[in-house]
């Protein structure tokens, strides 16, 4: 499944969304690829890596589990595990 958008996963800015992501297996593999690109094309740069490390993650978005009947669209975090 995530070969289908391998195009859209190289592009840094490129948005995802996944409104049931559960255990956010998917995003999470999305972002991966995403800041792997970011680490070839600006790994010499650490102000450059930063910037678009950001923004790679930033544009990766899932619909958390409900908390109390309330429902948020925010990004993925992985640094929580």
């Amino acid at each position: 499944m995530l070969d289908l958008v391998k195009q859209e996963t190289e592009r840094i800015e490129s948005r995802f969304l996944e409104p049931a992501c559960g255990d956010g297996n998917f995003l999470t593999e999305i972002l991966e690829r995403k800041l792997r690109v970011v680490e070839s094309r600006y790994g010499k740069s650490q102000l450059d890596y930063a910037r678009n490390a950001v923004l790679a993650v930033s544009s990766v978005y899932g619909k958390p589990m409900p908390v109390a009947r309330s429902w948020k669209l925010t990004p993925i975090s992985l640094f929580t595990q």
